[in-house]
């Protein structure tokens, strides 16, 4: 079930949160039916409103509403697909309009999955989905750091060293994941430590946002 599990993947995906958030208070942060006629049609996946990324959610999905709730809401042609393995410990369930993958539900990787449970997780790739405020998968840390002010960049060992990004003009529910702008680097960051845990200021600007995750609001202050 994903409500029993929820609480302790949550909790594994926010290692890193509720330091890095402090930290910005201080400095600057661091990874697919067809309608009749006569009936008006859903607003199709590729309309600017399917392609939001929202404090509370994804497009069509919100945290907190059930996996049957998201079925009935998706537009036509639009489908939610079973789950499949998205990185560790966690199992991706990807929207899926014609070929193109839009988002995914995560769920506890290899758990049973009902349509009676709860939406906790959400993330996207795909660079055509941006939030209110411009940012999005694909967007660099400069373009970024243009838009929402000086990140702190932040990494944690129990969190298999998975790199993060936490502006001061974003939703604290809206978690940016980095990736560096080459492939010899390690982290878009430039850390002076190499700790359990570790965080910065400096970065590549040319490093980019390479997944957006929406996540509960625990009401850590940003």
């Amino acid at each position: 079930m994903v409500q029993s599990t929820a609480g302790t993947l949550v909790a594994s995906l926010l290692l890193v949160a509720p330091i890095a958030c402090r930290a910005t208070d201080e400095s600057a942060e661091r990874p697919h039916a067809d309608t009749p006629e006569e009936a008006p049609a859903p607003a199709p996946a590729t309309d600017p409103a399917g392609r939001l990324i929202h404090p509370d959610g994804i497009a069509y999905a919100r945290i907190g509403m059930t996996i049957g709730e998201l079925r009935a809401a998706l537009p036509a042609g639009t489908m939610l697909h079973g789950p499949a393995p998205f990185m560790v410990d966690i199992d991706g369930m990807p929207v899926v309009s014609g070929r193109d993958t839009l988002y995914y539900v995560l769920v506890p990787a290899e758990s049973p999955i009902a349509d009676r449970d709860t939406i906790e997780l959400l993330a996207t790739t795909d660079t055509s989905f941006r939030t209110a405020e411009g940012v999005g998968p694909g967007t660099t840390l400069g373009e970024a750091t243009a838009i929402l002010g000086m990140p702190t960049l932040a990494y944690h060992t129990g969190d298999e060293s998975r790199e993060y990004a936490t502006f001061p003009g974003l939703p604290r529910t809206i978690r940016l994941r980095t990736a560096p702008a080459s492939d010899t680097a390690w982290f878009a960051g430039i850390y002076a430590t190499n700790d359990e845990y570790n965080e910065t200021a400096r970065f590549e600007p040319d490093a980019r946002i390479s997944l957006v995750m929406v996540v509960p609001d625990y009401g850590v202050s940003p």
